[in-house]
């Protein structure tokens, strides 16, 4: 697994939650724009990874690690170090009940207000972060403990 590994929560300010959706994380070399609009089609876009959520409450973490599928690239392990910057958005889906019983959950169109870009304390839109390498935790072995690496965190 990754050493890597983001916590994105939202403030009950946003929302009062719980909410069902897709937690969304772009990793973007460059801040000419929100991340999110970065993304673009082709392998030379920037890393896009999600992970789905339901009944996630305010201050509740959606976690993206190494288990997280992204695109291009498939596994956020395969970030390179560097200097990024960072963005979250959560894309709410509605639950709806169809006629033959079945139930679905489902993204609103565009005009409904079901997208949130998920706010960072200390900046309105993108957090700027260094992705580090780490040393891997060691094998256990008998008769001694093993130790892991620490998480770089958003």
């Amino acid at each position: 697994m990754s050493p890597l590994r983001f916590e994105i929560v939202y403030p009950a300010g946003v929302d009062a939650g719980p909410l069902d959706g897709r937690v969304l994380l772009v990793i973007a070399k460059t801040d000419r724009s929100e991340p999110r609009f970065q993304v673009g089609w082709g392998l030379n876009t920037q890393p896009i990874f999600g992970v789905d959520v339901e009944g996630l409450r305010p201050g509740e973490p959606a976690v993206i690690d190494g288990s997280a599928r992204g695109y291009p690239v498939e596994s956020i392990a395969q970030i390179p170090p560097g200097d990024y910057y960072v963005q979250a958005v959560l894309n709410v889906y509605t639950t709806f009940r169809r006629a033959d019983g079945h139930t679905i959950k489902a993204h609103m169109d565009a005009t409904s207000s079901a997208c949130i870009s998920i706010p960072h304390p200390e900046r309105r839109c993108a957090l700027r972060c260094r992705a580090r390498s780490h040393p891997s935790p060691r094998p256990k072995t008998p008769n001694t403990s093993s130790t892991s690496s620490s998480a770089a965190r958003s």
